[in-house]
């Protein structure tokens, strides 16, 4: 593509396809946007020959090691562009008779950008020998192969023979599905592979999220880091995945170890010669991008969804100072139901004194999935038996519940264990007010928790909506975003911090 400006290949000391198939891309891909490129050979980069090896490892018998791979890595790096070229390769270059190669993203549209590429390549140099681009797919009648985009659903896709599967931007998928199927569907081929190519999102509770824990939790010695981190790589020879990430360096915890607003990190994030710093600094600088997405699409950073209720990093930051809830300790709990859709969860939240005399809150919370079977409904014991098991092992001063289908429960608490319940209604009166002071106690580190990514994922999937009065209350960003443990921790923080304060101002007790 450019003249490299940040590494050298590194030789590969294993045996690939490698070389091979980066020089069929030379010879007969030519680059089809930008008037710096356009109409050139596409000479690889020196971190998509590195890729290009590995991804084409091969095993003692000759066979290719890899039949999944995930790459990932921030936009305007050339991922799109070096996809293109694989899939045309794979096409009709591969060796494989009768290739299928299924080209999907979330969108029909997302994916017919990496289509259009391919359908570019052809037109624009020597590959019109061999491969015969129609209006909807290409073809390559000596191998009787065929090329062509796919339906996000992945229920259209089983039944399907695939050689190979381009996925893009999994960022923005809601479910494996459309993996599970494809990946189900080359059990009939010898050596299919399946490409997945994609920025990191908003969600680590996601598929791509998924992935991404994987790799990390995968041995140290399945993983090497180059690039002073910058660069991970995971080889899984035995299940046949590659993970080849670029990004900041995460800690064990999935925390960023560097600062995501230095310019060093910016660049070393960028693999592409053509990604220089002062390209990223201008990016940096437009004022219609905000730093969040500069950060995911720049520097391939997860982030907060774009309308996050708290500042960027402010609950993660969260996590530090967090100290476990022992035996004995005087608590608060939050309760939450969802009967049929929505999770369930209670939020347990212990308050303590610090030397300085500022109140500080640790919180972990328990979540529990919906029934599987849309007919049943969720079994309420189960939050009953648990609050019973906190009351045996914690002094529990307070419950907090919304009375909507929980004041069966919360006079059972009362009568039974003596319990002191709490109504917290969800009228405006009562959220705005305990939203606010959740904001305060977030955003000045007061609250604290165990880093736990399904609270983390919660807490996340909340925003704030304002009435005509300019209250703000929480609420979900998305319908299908669960916010239970949110809810929960609204009511447990809320009756926490207020027990035994000059602001109590409880409520009667359910009866």
């Amino acid at each position: 593509m450019a003249a490299p400006r940040k590494a050298k290949v590194v030789k590969p000391d294993f045996s690939t396809d490698g070389p091979r198939v980066a020089s069929w891309l030379e010879t007969y891909c030519r680059h089809t946007k930008g008037t710096q490129f356009a109409g050139k050979p596409l000479v690889l980069e020196p971190w998509q020959r590195e890729y290009v090896n590995e991804l084409f490892r091969l095993d003692s018998d000759g066979k290719r090691c890899y039949a999944s791979s995930l790459l990932l890595l921030p936009r305007k790096n050339g991922k799109s562009t070096l996809a293109a070229g694989l899939a045309l390769y794979m096409l009709c270059a591969d060796g494989e008779m009768s290739p299928e190669v299924y080209l999907a993203a979330n969108s029909k549209e997302q994916a017919g950008a990496v289509f259009r590429q391919m359908k570019d390549i052809v037109q624009t140099g020597p590959l019109m020998d061999w491969i015969t681009p129609m209006r909807a797919h290409l073809e390559a009648p000596d191998c009787l192969g065929l090329a062509r985009v796919v339906s996000a659903d992945a229920k259209l896709q089983h039944g399907t023979n695939p050689s190979t599967a381009v996925l893009d931007e999994l960022w923005a998928a809601k479910s494996m599905e459309l993996l599970e199927a494809f990946e189900s569907g080359t059990s009939a081929r010898e050596q299919p592979l399946t490409i997945i190519i994609s920025t990191v999102g908003h969600e680590k509770e996601s598929p791509l999220g998924d992935l991404h824990r994987a790799a990390y939790a995968k041995p140290d010695e399945l993983r090497e880091t180059r690039n002073d981190g910058f660069l991970t790589i995971v080889r899984d020879l035995e299940a046949g995945f590659l993970w080849w990430l670029y990004g900041p360096p995460m800690d064990s915890d999935g925390r960023y170890s560097v600062e995501l607003d230095d310019p060093i990190v910016w660049e070393k994030s960028n693999p592409a010669s053509w990604v220089t710093r002062e390209v990223l600094q201008k990016q940096r600088d437009k004022p219609s991008l905000r730093l969040s997405e500069f950060q995911r699409f720049a520097v391939n950073a997860w982030s907060e969804a774009e309308d996050f209720w708290i500042p960027q990093g402010s609950w993660d930051a969260c996590r530090d100072g967090f100290q476990p809830i022992e035996d004995g300790a005087r608590i608060t709990l939050g309760v939450d139901l969802g009967l049929k859709r929505d999770r369930s969860s209670v939020v347990i939240c212990r308050r303590r004194q610090t030397e300085d005399g500022v109140y500080h809150f640790d919180a972990v919370a328990k979540v529990w999935d919906p029934p599987e079977d849309k007919n049943l409904t969720f079994d309420i014991n189960v939050i009953r038996t648990f609050i019973q098991d906190c009351a045996l092992k914690f002094n529990i001063e307070r419950i907090a519940l919304d009375p909507w289908r929980l004041e069966e429960t919360g006079n059972y608490l009362y009568d039974s264990l003596q319990l002191e319940v709490i109504r917290f209604d969800m009228g405006w009166a009562r959220t705005a007010p305990a939203t606010e002071r959740l904001y305060d106690g977030i955003c000045s580190a007061r609250i604290h928790h165990d880093g736990d990514p399904v609270f983390a994922a919660h807490v996340a999937a909340g925003k704030t909506t304002t009435n005509e009065r300019g209250q703000s209350r929480l609420t979900k960003r998305k319908v299908s975003n669960p916010i239970d443990a949110l809810v929960a921790l609204l009511m447990a923080y809320d009756e926490c911090a207020k027990a035994g304060s000059i602001y109590d101002d409880r409520e009667l007790l359910i009866l």
